[in-house]
């Protein structure tokens, strides 16, 4: 049977399950003939070069992404690129581990027989992940079992939702960002990614709402506690050889209190005895501000604001000194609960295209730290998108003394000159263009984090601790 839409088969099947025309229903999946990872490869250069070209993915064009494949294609053995997939973890609101584009992205048992000393692997699908959430009436943290769990609905994976009338489940948000990062393109050219053979770490920091009238759940708050838990989490991750998992962190998400616990856990990360620390990627917010938003203006953090398809600053997109780098953030198209795809908006989605890109360079360059990633990346941008608009006019504005000053940082990320190693000086942000209410000059005073920042100071000297102490190793 043929349905006109996702919602019309959901709505018809409901009604012949009510008048007992059917037992069940199950969508018509397709089956794919098993291709080797170059005759893969191959298939995705096509699409992406396909979607280079299409106004509605103008995202692929502006990142130069498919450039970048084609380029990686012709100088290096995809089976090994196959083989060692960097890990991208997602801190968000939970991740739908069913979509058919992201079930074989997550990190499993298999790869990892150790999923952390937080938290234990899913038994239905032997992906590992954490639920680090805090119940903010009790003050106790996650249970370790990560989100979402399964259900029998049509479908559907995630708790139900839909655009019209009832509130966005929790974990649209989580999906969606972890498609930009690393979904496996399907054979139409739909779903691509910024690091289409990257492997995905769900780790749900986002609190779940429950409606006590009608029992939606949807998305609540995000407590320092629960990024302390995560970062811990992924911190303790480590592979057979003795390595952290995890090579880089996503934050979509933000707040205007600054914890000096977290940033103290982020220099952690981001350091490491043997090099092999984690690079971390934060949204610059949504406020249309120049105040800082945290995590991502730590400075262990690549701030990102995002561009719309013309290049020029998204509406929304927080601006300012503190933004490392800038991607495409308007009308993102990529993995929605249930097994589709959606068009979403924000710096939400801009950080996990900079994500998916600095995963691409580390399957090139393993070894590499994220302080060198981070540089690279920033050396490797585009600055002409202050050739022009508003991004010149209002973004790059001239001080007092004749000084030309970035607030979208150093420019779009560009996959192509990454891999292939062109960097360049970028012009550095001048100190006296401070966060204001969108005002250059304006000094502000920065608030003392959440109710919760005494506790965690309290603690937080025992972080180190708790990292060198209590990581236990994968087979």
């Amino acid at each position: 049977v043929k349905f006109s839409s996702d919602e019309n088969a959901k709505q018809t099947l409901k009604k012949w399950s009510a008048e007992n025309k059917i037992w069940f229903a199950e969508p018509n999946w397709k089956s794919n003939l098993s291709n080797t990872p170059q005759e893969l490869f191959t298939a995705w250069q096509n699409n992406y070069s396909e979607a280079a070209n299409n106004a509605a993915t103008y995202y692929i064009k502006n990142t130069n992404i498919d450039r970048a494949l084609a380029a990686i294609g012709s100088s290096n053995s995809i089976d090994s690129l196959f083989a060692n997939p960097p890990v991208i973890a997602i801190f968000d609101s939970g991740i739908d581990v069913e979509h058919p584009n992201l079930k074989d992205k997550m990190v499993r048992s298999s790869d990892n027989s150790n999923s952390g000393s937080l938290c234990a692997q899913n038994s239905s699908t032997n992906a590992i992940g954490c639920n680090t959430s805090t119940d903010f009436q009790k003050g106790v943290l996650g249970d370790g079992n990560f989100f979402p769990a399964l259900t029998s609905q049509f479908s559907q994976v995630c708790p139900p939702d839909k655009k019209k009338g009832l509130p966005e489940n929790i974990c649209v948000h989580g999906t969606h960002v972890a498609g930009i990062a690393a979904a496996s393109p399907d054979d139409t050219g739909n779903f691509l990614s910024f690091c289409p053979y990257c492997k995905l770490l769900n780790v749900r920091v986002v609190k779940e709402k429950i409606d006590l009238v009608t029992g939606a759940k949807t998305s609540g708050g995000i407590s320092d506690s629960s990024l302390i838990r995560g970062m811990q989490y992924i911190s303790n991750l480590i592979d057979s050889s003795g390595q952290r998992v995890v090579r880089v962190a996503n934050f979509s998400l933000g707040k205007y209190q600054k914890s000096r616990s977290v940033a103290l856990l982020a220099r952690l990360l981001s350091e490491s005895d043997s090099g092999r620390g984690i690079l971390l990627i934060g949204a610059a917010s949504n406020e249309d501000s120049m105040s800082r938003s945290y995590p991502a203006a730590l400075p262990d953090f690549l701030a990102v604001a995002a561009l719309d398809s013309d290049n020029q600053k998204s509406v929304f997109s927080n601006s300012g000194t503190w933004v490392d780098i800038a991607a495409p953030g308007d009308k993102i198209t990529n993995t929605y609960p249930g097994g589709g795809g959606d068009k979403k908006s924000g710096t939400s989605m801009a950080a996990p295209v900079v994500a998916g890109v600095a995963a691409l360079y580390f399957s090139l360059y393993p070894t590499a730290t994220p302080e060198f990633v981070r540089n690279a990346l920033i050396r490797s941008s585009d600055f002409s998108i202050y050739g022009s608009g508003q991004n010149k006019t209002s973004y790059y504005p001239v001080l007092s003394n004749g000084v030309n000053t970035p607030l979208l940082g150093a420019g779009i990320v560009n996959a192509e000159d990454l891999v292939l190693g062109n960097l360049r000086e970028v012009p550095k942000p001048s100190e006296r263009v401070v966060s204001g209410c969108g005002a250059l000059g304006q000094k502000t005073t920065e608030k003392n984090g959440s109710s919760a920042l005494a506790i965690l100071l309290l603690f937080a000297p025992l972080l180190w601790v708790f990292i060198k102490r209590q990581t236990r190793s994968a087979s």
